[in-house]
């Protein structure tokens, strides 16, 4: 296949991944900001209605409020507008099956299959209306956003086509073609034309080779013309060695310009196996295999280290060996820290700009890098040879080094230097796109106050936890922990201490369970700690001991509180497998409900205590 179909395949395959993650990993987001529009145009439609009915009273007809709420709710994706009075019931409403119905004035936001209902309830005693629900339609709310993505995804792929043609052309146009065009005059040349020239439209390499090869044969024709003329035997040896000496000298020039376009081709082939391998991943670790990977096969290089930053961008940052190839003899410690500033690898994270040593001999006072770790001796600059060490930066932001070595001297140049600092940028992205995903799964399953589970991950370990009770007949506790007079607390010394209590409770009851138990934050100020294979006893001691922890706690204003401490209520149910009787679609439920039924009762008994479905 020619090299400028290979290079267009190239292209289009990578710009097409890249293209699919990017709007696959976008589409999520998209999806919960419609949604979030939607709910806060609903609330403010529920609003408006219940304003405008509050004014109407009892006395406007009744056709006069239909055709009011026909023209509010307007918007393709509101499928409903109720109008309920205090008790619940449908009084008005966009759907004349709705009228009579009775519903729960609840404040809030009620997911359901193809609908999302919004209701607002009307707080003053003496209205007319009780509240006022908006119904939207989901399927309709997401049709501009599916109609959006649609049109990105078609505009990518005839981008993606254009580029791939693009490429195709220029590598046609500027290497193919005028290879073409030479071949033909070393054809013709080689049947004893040597008046032909060929014409030089570019100086890059092929125009050299061009202008050797036209050179060559304006010496062929010289030595074509001399031989005509002169017949003396020794002018024609010398005429003939002439020759052999230039032709010598184009083929030393044509083996140079193939070793430059081999190590262009070669440099290229790194990048895309590159891109290709490194965005195939979302894992860091995964990404520095990858890497490693590429790098001893693509690249003759006999030692290579790469390091990466860590630390937060507002705290100190460092950067830490994740690998190193032919250097275990060099005195190089394996994930070791490096300070930044010290050496040549933190000098270049700290500068962000790339440095090459030809000759280490002239350099023997400079270090390579200081180890964060004083005791950890560092490595000695190596007597002979080269180094260069190349950032990966990006957006401006130092991600890692990169750090090559060699025992002969003056081996990289400028061009090395090119080419790891594109490598370096695709690293810096790839580790960057894996550290945004690795965060937004953290988000994802966390609660952002207190930093434990949130809701939604609790009932899923609850969920498996249960399953590994039934199949391996072993028991599990649940308890439901609930903070004493929280909303007091939570009056007196304003929200703001409110959530410095609640994370230092969170974190108390964290450092009081195993690594193998789980703590998930229920609601409010209320939690849900996991036992796995744990017994009541065990259950009971571990409630001691959370009740311990939270009584323990010295907390701004706690000493007003009704106990005269923080103080927690506990409820424990303990199910095992071989007696689990829990209905399976809602054994969650069930478990948490007994859970749930003790919490109230120890809140019955007096409160900093704990209850089980035992006792």
């Amino acid at each position: 296949m020619p090299i400028g179909w290979r290079l267009s395949l190239h292209v289009a395959c990578i710009s097409t991944i890249l293209s699919l993650t990017v709007v696959l990993s976008l589409l999520p987001f998209q999806y919960g900001r419609v949604e979030q529009d939607a709910i806060t145009e609903a609330r403010i439609l529920a609003e408006a209605v219940a304003t405008i009915y509050q004014r109407l009273g009892n006395h406007q007809p009744h056709d006069y409020a239909r055709r009011l709420l026909l023209h509010v709710a307007r918007a393709p994706h509101i499928s409903m507008v109720n109008v309920m009075d205090p008790r619940g019931m449908v009084k008005y409403s966009t759907d004349s099956r709705e009228l009579g119905k009775q519903y729960d004035l609840r404040y809030g936001v009620v997911r359901q299959e193809n609908e999302l209902l919004i209701t607002h309830v009307v707080s003053e005693s003496d209205s007319s209306i009780g509240g006022v629900a908006v119904a939207i339609d989901r399927e309709l709310m997401l049709n501009d956003t599916h109609r959006l993505f649609a049109q990105v995804a078609i505009g990518l792929c005839i981008m993606i086509i254009i580029l791939s043609i693009l490429v195709k052309g220029l590598v046609e146009r500027l290497v193919t073609s005028r290879l073409a065009k030479l071949m033909g005059l070393i054809e013709n040349a080689e049947q004893g034309s040597f008046l032909i020239r060929a014409e030089i439209d570019r100086s890059d390499e092929i125009g050299h080779v061009i202008l050797g090869f036209n050179q060559l044969l304006g010496v062929i024709t010289q030595i074509e013309a001399r031989h005509l003329e002169k017949e003396h035997h020794l002018e024609d040896a010398e005429v003939q060695r002439s020759i052999r000496l230039k032709l010598e000298e184009t083929l030393y020039q044509l083996e140079r310009s193939n070793e430059r376009l081999k190590e262009r081709v070669q440099a290229q082939d790194l990048l895309m196996e590159a891109a290709h391998r490194l965005g195939g991943t979302l894992k860091r670790e995964a990404v520095v295999e990858r890497l490693i990977a590429v790098v001893q096969e693509k690249l003759s290089w006999p030692q290579f280290a790469v390091f990466l930053m860590e630390g937060k961008s507002q705290e100190k940052q460092h950067l830490r060996m994740v690998a190193a190839y032919g250097l275990h003899r060099e005195g190089f410690a394996l994930h070791a820290k490096v300070d930044i500033g010290e050496g040549i690898i933190g000098i270049v994270a700290q500068t962000g700009a790339p440095i090459v040593i030809g000759n280490l001999e002239k350099e023997k006072r400079l270090k390579l890098l200081e180890y964060q770790d004083r005791a950890l001796p560092s490595p000695p600059t190596k007597k002979t040879g080269s180094v260069m060490a190349v950032p990966m930066i990006h957006k401006g932001r130092v991600i890692g080094v990169f750090m090559f070595a060699h025992p002969n001297s003056f081996v990289f140049d400028a061009d090395d230097v090119t080419l790891i600092s594109a490598l370096g940028a695709q690293t810096a992205l790839a580790i960057v796109n894996a550290e945004l995903y690795e965060t937004t799964l953290e988000l994802a399953t966390s609660d952002p106050l207190t930093g434990v589970l949130n809701r939604r991950a609790m009932v899923k370990q609850i969920e498996y936890e249960i399953a590994r009770a039934q199949r391996f007949n072993i028991k599990v506790a649940l308890l439901l922990v609930d903070v004493d007079h929280f909303k007091a607390y939570n009056d007196r010394m304003g929200h703001v201490l409110g959530d410095v209590a609640l994370k230092e409770i969170a974190h108390a009851l964290k450092e009081n369970i195993r690594k193998v138990d789980s703590i998930a934050r229920f609601g409010g100020e209320e939690f849900c700690v996991i036992l796995p294979q744990a017994d009541i006893v065990a259950a009971r001691e571990v409630a001691n001991k959370l009740c311990a922890a939270v009584r323990a706690l010295k907390l701004r204003g706690v000493e007003k509180q009704e106990l005269g401490h923080l103080s927690v209520s506990i409820g424990i149910a303990v199910v095992s497998g071989d007696t689990l009787d829990l209905d399976q679609e809602n054994a969650v439920t069930d478990i948490i409900a007994v859970a749930d039924h003790a919490l109230y009762e120890a809140k019955r008994r007096g409160r900093d205590r704990f209850v089980d479905n035992v006792s």
